[in-house]
């Protein structure tokens, strides 16, 4: 990676990594690009805290979530669902996602995650416009 070895002087990367590389004395974090302080990075600033103009929109996360195809029954996604809230909240799972996969698991229900995701999509897709992003 570039910005580890020294060959960038600035640059994005996922807190994922970009934490373990800060820990790793290899980087130095200087801001989170999220809205909101994270659990698992106390003490580091976000953009809304700097202060960084125009970027107030920013907030990207990794997110992961489980779908199926169209058609499922709904008591199939009930159920599941119902088990993975069980799961999602347990401390020893909690801890995992904080610690290694550098996340805050959510136990959510399928009708929020869907308006989540819709919501992601219709803000990336306007920044795209804005930006004038062609996929070719």
């Amino acid at each position: 990676m570039h910005l580890a070895q020294g060959r960038l002087d600035l640059g994005f990367i996922t807190a994922q990594f970009g934490l373990q590389l800060a820990q790793a004395g290899k980087l130095k974090v200087l801001a989170l690009t999220t809205n909101k302080p994270l659990t698992y990075a106390p003490g580091i600033p976000n953009l809304h805290d700097i202060g960084v103009p125009g970027l107030e929109g920013l907030d990207p996360l990794t997110f992961s979530g489980f779908l199926g195809p169209a058609g499922v029954p709904t008591d199939v996604v009930r159920k599941f669902n119902s088990v993975h809230n069980e799961v999602i909240v347990l401390p020893d799972v909690v801890a995992r996602f904080r610690d290694a996969l550098r996340s805050e698991p959510v136990a959510e229900s399928p009708e929020g995650f869907r308006r989540f995701v819709e919501a992601e999509l219709a803000k990336w897709t306007e920044m795209g416009r804005k930006l004038k992003v062609q996929i070719q």
